[in-house]
């Protein structure tokens, strides 16, 4: 194997392939190598010792196994040795002239499949496709970003498929194996996988570890040796330890946690400066250093709750017309949103500054708001920077209209100076949309914005609005809501936007600048629904 293929591995995951239990919870910092260096050879390991087996990759979404997962799983495979097209092909059968062998369950859907040289297949399972997992008997399972998971789905539809080919490999310690890795959970959906550390028998796990250091030492001992007699004698030991070994890692539970530092020889200091100056420190405690329960008290939106306020939104009639082009699903447009109504024009709001511009729009149906997504644009670009990335997202949508919400900062007052709502209709015009302006009024005081948003939030009465946000394109704004805090002024409470002063570029797209669009947003349809009620056209809808 050329040196370009040789994997270096650090504590975290050494220690994981030397314990080798049947089921492994990893719950490790972004960087640490959880999906390149650790479900890679795991899927491997699994394909090679469970000959024409089937396994299965489990994702909340087809786009994360897509986009997050597959691609640093290929090149884990290709560090490996292994080579698409070569050792194994993904999204159709192997060609019959390569005399691949069967796997013993045939798949009914070919299209969601890996196929292995030796006849192992592994099945990619989404939570967003319903019934994927449907009729399927496996052997293992594994999956990447497990916190977004849905674990009583997983519990009721997929564990039960951990059932396959128990003739053949039932006397495996590793058949019927389980492999989740994520980074640190920060909601109450994802923290299910901390509960596995009370699973785990830490005497067992240490017993292990002892005896790999025998059984190493066995190894060494009879690469050293001459004498027939005492290969013989060193054998029966090493068989010994290995049956040992077997015994203990049969039902065996395995929980780990780490931060992304573990990998620090092979990320470099750079990485986690960067990390550190990009992300805000609640972000970088959970997802690099993977520090537990990092909330921020006395949020402006207590009411907004990712469990129930986001979901995924995927067109994979689109996605599926890819066929696997890696390429062309990094390069994200409309055409992948299945909650974008084709027909309706698209809803925006912004909020401007000098470091940052931020646009966040939606649709609204009866009286539900659907956020779709969320857009910045840093100094030097400015605010038609901005609308031409929005006019590009979007350039494949139907209807190019565009009820623009805008306040009194949009306005400006200096004579000399083109207002900011006219640079914004200007830039949409000429991409070619048609602008509907609404002034939306002087923006409202912060406690006004806090009852009437959380109301809408908490469904608290009819007459307010519900929300939703997808789930992929919403994530800035989403952090940007959950970081926002209160302080006490003298004019009573307020959100807290000192940092939009204090942090640095990189990290101003989490600051509250994004939050700030979504209220004018809310208001907007807000002023909509006045004007409509006014007209008969709007009611509210009972839920």
């Amino acid at each position: 194997m050329s040196d370009h293929n040789v994997m270096h591995f650090n504590k975290p995951q050494l220690r994981t392939y030397l314990v080798g239990a049947r089921e492994n919870y990893l719950v490790w910092g972004r960087g640490t190598g959880k999906t390149t260096g650790v479900l890679a050879p795991w899927f491997v390991d699994q394909a090679s010792t469970m000959p024409r087996s089937s396994g299965g990759m489990i994702g909340s979404t087809f786009q994360q196994i897509l986009v997050r997962t597959l691609p640093p799983m290929i090149n884990g495979w290709n560090k490996l040795g292994y080579k698409r097209d070569v050792h194994f092909v993904i999204g159709h059968e192997p060609p019959k002239k390569w005399n691949w062998p069967r796997p013993y369950t045939e798949p009914l859907r070919k299209e969601f499949c890996v196929y292995w040289f030796n006849g192992s297949i592994q099945i990619m399972i989404s939570q967003d496709r319903i019934g994927s997992s449907n009729g399927l008997s496996l052997a293992y399972i594994g999956g990447d970003e497990a916190k977004l998971l849905k674990k009583d789905r997983y519990d009721e539809e997929t564990a039960p498929t951990l059932r396959g080919d128990l003739q053949f490999f039932g006397h495996l310690p590793n058949y019927r194996g389980v492999m989740f890795t994520t980074d640190m959970p920060t909601t109450l959906k994802g923290s299910w996988i901390l509960e596995k550390e009370h699973e785990m028998d830490r005497e067992k796990v240490e017993l292990i570890l002892q005896i790999q250091y025998l059984l190493t030492s066995v190894e060494l001992a009879i690469s050293k040796a001459k004498l027939h007699t005492h290969i013989q004698a060193l054998n029966r030991k090493k068989r010994k330890y290995q049956r040992a070994l077997a015994k203990l890692r049969t039902g065996l539970v395995y929980f780990s946690e780490a931060s992304a530092l573990e990998n620090l020889e092979v990320l470099g200091q750079d990485y986690f400066d960067q990390q550190r100056k990009n992300l805000s420190d609640r972000i970088f405690r959970t997802a690099i250093l993977n520090q537990r329960g990092i909330q921020l008290p006395d949020g402006f939106y207590p009411g907004l709750d990712r469990d129930k306020h986001t979901s995924p939104s995927f067109d994979y009639s689109f996605i599926d017309s890819l066929e696997y082009n890696f390429n062309k699903l990094a390069d994200k447009d409309c055409r992948h949103d299945a909650d974008l109504n084709a027909k309706a024009p698209i809803d925006v709001s912004f909020d401007y500054g000098g470091k940052i511009n931020n646009l966040v729009c939606g649709q609204l149906s009866k009286n539900h708001i659907r956020v779709l997504n969320s857009m910045y644009s840093l100094t030097p670009k400015m605010i038609s920077d901005l609308v031409d990335q929005f006019c590009n997202y979007y350039r494949f949508h139907k209807n190019k209209s565009i009820n623009y919400f805008y306040d009194h900062t949009a306005i400006g007052k200096d004579p000399g100076r083109e207002s900011l709502k006219n640079q914004v209709i200007k830039r949409f015009k000429k991409n070619n949309w048609t602008v509907r302006p609404t002034f939306i009024g002087q923006a409202p005081k912060h406690s006004e914005k806090f009852d009437y948003i959380n109301a809408c939030l908490t469904e608290r009465d009819e007459t307010f609005f519900d929300l939703s946000f997808n789930q992929d394109n919403c994530e800035d704004l989403l952090v940007s809501m959950e970081q926002a805090g209160i302080k006490q002024s003298s004019k009573g409470f307020e959100k807290d936007k000192s940092e939009e002063k204090t942090a640095p570029l990189e990290r101003q797209h989490h600051t509250t600048h994004f939050s700030d669009a979504f209220d004018n947003l809310v208001y907007g349809y807000r002023k909509m629904a006045r004007e409509l009620r006014m007209s008969g056209l709007f009611s509210p809808t009972t839920r």
